[in-house]
């Protein structure tokens, strides 16, 4: 009969495409499953790296409490570690910072350790910065760091337009040793990180260091490689850190140094 006829090709069709439904699922779920176990030992590596870091944070600052957290917002450890080893052994006077936090504690530790130097940090967050005050106040290191409250400013720069730190509370004869740079955040602006070597390299000491977080993403790429083209004395420090977020170090160069 006509209608079991079109009764049965339904029930047909219908099959087809629960088959076919369940093939595309399969296939999504080993393509899934085959990621995760290619990452697994990726984000078992980066785990044990940040570990590490953390433990090296302890033994060298023997912080009087503990670090606060270092995850989401909060620079990793693995760039902490890095930016304590370059201030221990640099003993740099003057470091600036884009940016406050956890950073701005483990650099006044460094310099209370060296006997020397002053962390400036750069902070658009009101709250924030105070928050960070605070921190240092708990850990006795306030004498070491200012947390200057700097609010967004408009900045035309080249071709760059957007809005960046103002520097108005950053003493105008400081020469910087080291800056790092972990601001303001990415939706501030295209490129938000950009402005602090046009900003702040008339004002670099001959052996001033720059550390740049999140360097994997392509805004902060940009900014590199615009630095470089723009900024000759400027130079990659080589080997490149391997950071979780990326980093890219730079540093002037030193007098008749050639590029490489």
């Amino acid at each position: 009969m006509p209608s079991e006829t079109l009764s049965l090709a339904l029930l047909v069709l219908m099959s087809i495409v629960f088959i076919a439904m369940l093939a595309l699922l399969y296939h999504k779920l080993s393509s899934a499953i085959d990621r995760l176990g290619k990452q697994m030992p990726l984000v078992g590596d980066n785990l044990f790296k940040q570990l590490e870091a953390l433990q090296a944070l302890k033994q060298e600052l023997q912080l009087a409490h503990a670090l606060p957290a270092t995850r989401g917002w909060a620079a990793s450890p693995d760039l902490l570690r890095l930016l304590m080893e370059h201030a221990l052994s640099q003993l740099p006077e003057v470091m600036v910072e884009c940016s406050s936090g956890v950073s701005t504690l483990v650099l006044a530790r460094c310099a209370q350790l060296n006997g020397r130097g002053h962390v400036y940090s750069l902070e658009h967050d009101a709250v924030y910065g105070q928050k960070t005050r605070e921190l240092l106040r708990r850990h006795g290191l306030s004498d070491y760091a200012t947390v200057i409250d700097a609010g967004l400013q408009p900045y035309q720069l080249n071709d760059w337009q957007g809005d960046w730190y103002g520097l108005e509370g950053l003493p105008s004869d400081l020469r910087i040793d080291m800056l790092a740079i972990d601001g303001p955040p990415w939706f501030v602006a295209d490129a938000a990180r950009y402005p602090a070597l046009p900003l702040l390299i008339e004002r670099f000491a001959p052996n001033a260091a720059v550390f740049l977080d999140d360097a994997d993403r392509d805004d902060e790429r940009w900014a590199v490689a615009r630095w470089l083209k723009d900024y000759p004395q400027l130079h990659k420090i080589e080997p490149q850190p391997q950071c979780e977020k990326g980093c890219t170090r730079l540093a002037l160069r030193t007098a008749g140094s050639a590029a490489p």
